[in-house]
Order: structure tokens, then C-alpha cells, then sequence
């Protein structure tokens, strides 16, 4: 039995910049960063006794990988193993898809990795965010951007450069390594009720480059924040950059409920701040805090802390 896994991602500054026809018509390079979350992606793969199974929140049952339905899945076994069969993989993930948090790349690069490893193929990691990336927008042919591929992968927190092409500069980020534990996380996610396509959200996002510019501005006071350890700071920059992005997503109904829960953490921590993660429309809204137990438990049910993944993509045989 091979088990792949890899981390969803939150992305802190400088998104939409990574879509390769906004980073060309930038003044500079696009510019995001980001880390990998303990939230986790799950493939396992093991034989079965004919044909090919593929379970996620359908199950499809077939004779080969031309008959497959789900987009990602088929063009992704059709190019790196066409001829499977007499095998199961199912796919299991800490969240539901469509919440802000990179879950198909996660699933790509996750699928990507087993794949190989089931060849006898093992691949570093930054190699399987740029094959995810192929697997997205050139095979998938979805509208999607390169951050999410390397922020799931490469584990920790990375500052990525984007000058239209899929292999971005990256840059790992020295951080806080008391963020890798819940108890000590700054970071808490909220569940909103709605949900996102970043394909459909990102459409738009070339009519914004003034905004993205702006967006981009706060990447190197990020890393900055995230270097020196100064959650107030970085709080305080993500809130800027959330004020930023309503006005290129607006959805005057989702916008208010996010600025209500914020609203909500500054009566616990008046340094308190975040924003929508994904593109707009829905999804996880981030806090940052220095008392993300009393937030957690002040927002209730839809709230949890989540820590920085240090690992990025791993696959096992077990």
C-alpha cells in the first residue's frame, strides 16, 4: 500500500500575481508568500483485482483511464500511467475542496507523487510542484496561477518569485519553529459557509494589476514579520492586504462576514487581524493572533488552530 500525502498551504501576501499573464504585465516579477499547514491531502493507492477504483467524494469504477471522469485524476494517470489497472486509489483530505487552501494542487502533487513512487520513480519536491503545475493549467487547462503548487510542497514558509513561467525563484523563509505546534500557532482558520472555484475567481484578476502591485508591495514586509517573529506585525500587514483584495472581490456579502469575525478576534486581541484565503467567494478566513486558544474558542465549532508543516509532499510504502 503506498500512501502520498501532502499539506494544503495558506498564502499571506501577493496573490494573483502568480498567474502567468498577470506576472508579465507587472511593473516587476509577481511576488507571493506563504507556508504549508499540518492540514493534510491523503492519497493511498494498493492493488485491486481488476480494473481501476477511484474513490474521493464519488467512487467511479472502470475498465481504463480513458473512461475516467474526475479532470484532475484522469489527465494526470492518462500521462504518467496509461495503462493502470488492477488498482485502487482512494483520496482523503482534513477538508472539503473549494475553501481557499490549495486542495487540488495538494491533490495533484499527492497523485503525482504516488504515481511515481508505484513506478519506481522518486522526484524532489520542488520537481513535483513544477509537474503539478503542468498537470493544472497545461493539462487540466485550469485557470490557476504556481504558488499553491510549491507552498504545498516544499513544506515550511517560502517566498516565491514569478516572471510568467512555472518554475518560480524560491526563497525559504526562516521562521518561528514554535509554529509548528498547535499550542504555540498564531494561526486560526474560520470556516465561512460558502465556497470558491480560483478558476472562475481568477478570471478577472489581469483587470486588477494596480491592485495586485499594492498586493505585491507587502510581500517583503511579510517576510520581514515572519523573520523577526513580530505576529503583531504580520497580522497587521495580512489585515492591510485583505483591505486591498475587497475591493478587487466585491462580494459585499462575504466581505461583511469576514470583517465581522475579525471584528470579533480584536475584542479578544486588538492586534488581531486576517483575511479571506483563496481567491474570493468563500472559504477559510485567517487569524492572526497571539491568543488564537480564546479566538478558537470564542468563534466555536467553525474555528481551528492550524501549524506550520515542515515537511512539504511525502509518499510511503506501507
Amino acid at each position: 500500500m503506498i500512501v502520498s500525502r501532502c499539506p494544503l498551504r495558506i498564502s499571506l501576501a501577493g496573490g494573483g500575481s502568480d498567474l502567468p499573464e498577470v506576472s508579465k504585465m507587472l511593473k516587476n516579477k509577481g511576488k507571493s508568500i506563504g507556508f504549508s499547514v499540518n492540514w493534510k491531502m491523503t492519497l493511498v493507492g494498493h492493488p485491486f483485482y481488476k480494473g481501476i477504483v477511484l474513490k474521493y467524494s464519488d467512487i467511479e469504477i472502470l475498465k481504463s483511464s480513458v473512461e475516467i471522469k474526475h479532470k484532475l485524476f484522469k489527465e494526470i494517470i492518462c500521462h504518467l500511467s496509461p495503462h493502470l489497472n488492477r488498482y485502487e486509489i482512494t483520496s482523503m483530505c482534513d477538508v472539503i475542496g473549494g475553501t481557499g487552501l490549495g486542495s487540488s494542487s495538494a491533490f495533484s502533487i499527492a497523485l503525482i507523487n504516488l504515481l511515481n513512487f508505484k513506478q519506481g520513480l522518486r522526484f524532489d519536491k520542488r520537481s513535483l510542484a513544477n509537474m503539478a503545475c503542468t498537470a493544472e493549467v497545461e493539462w487540466a487547462e485550469r485557470n490557476i496561477g504556481y504558488q499553491d503548487q510549491y507552498l504545498c510542497a516544499l513544506g515550511g514558509a517560502n517566498m516565491l518569485t514569478f516572471d510568467g513561467e512555472k518554475d518560480p525563484i524560491v526563497e525559504q523563509i526562516s521562521y518561528n519553529q514554535s509554529w509548528n505546534d498547535l499550542n504555540n500557532s498564531p494561526f486560526v482558520l474560520y470556516k465561512t459557509k460558502g465556497l470558491h472555484d480560483s478558476s472562475e475567481q481568477l478570471r478577472d484578476h489581469k483587470k486588477k494589476i494596480d491592485s495586485i502591485e499594492r498586493l505585491i508591495e507587502l510581500v517583503d514586509p511579510v517576510k520581514n514579520a515572519i523573520i523577526s517573529s513580530n505576529i503583531e506585525n504580520l497580522s497587521e500587514l495580512v489585515g492591510e492586504g485583505w483591505k486591498i483584495k475587497k475591493n478587487m472581490c466585491k462580494d459585499s456579502i462575504i466581505n461583511a462576514h469576514v470583517d465581522s469575525v475579525i471584528c470579533a478576534a480584536k475584542k479578544i486581541d486588538c492586534y488581531a487581524s486576517g483575511k479571506l484565503l483563496g481567491s474570493g467567494g468563500g472559504g477559510y478566513i485567517l487569524i492572526i493572533t497571539r491568543h488564537a486558544q480564546e479566538i478558537c474558542n470564542m468563534l466555536g465549532e467553525e474555528a481551528s488552530i492550524v501549524a506550520v508543516d515542515p515537511n512539504g509532499s511525502t509518499v510511503t510504502c506501507e
